[in-house]
């Protein structure tokens, strides 16, 4: 499962970690087709104004239109927030 960012934290902030819940989906349709899927991704998430670990729900897809996915295309996506550096 593949993250899309479609902004990043806010100054001072950057990403330590993502966890995606569940972080495998199960996708069909032509094997020609689903054999050259490397990655389910989420909906692009703004953290532009994101300074804490957060969580939220999103969709997956894939962007083949002639794959789809069998499970649920709602998945989590924890992002785990830090400050960077000294602050004075």
């Amino acid at each position: 499962m593949q993250v899309r960012i479609s902004a990043p934290p806010p100054a001072g902030y950057r990403v330590v970690r993502q966890e995606v819940t569940p972080d495998k989906v199960r996708i069909a349709g032509p094997e020609s087709h689903v054999v050259s899927i490397d990655a389910a991704e989420t909906d692009a998430i703004d953290l532009s104004a994101m300074t804490r670990t957060s969580a939220m729900r999103v969709d997956a897809f894939v962007s083949d239109p002639q794959v789809r996915l069998e499970s649920s295309p709602i998945v989590t996506v924890k992002l785990t927030i830090e400050k960077t550096g000294n602050t004075k």
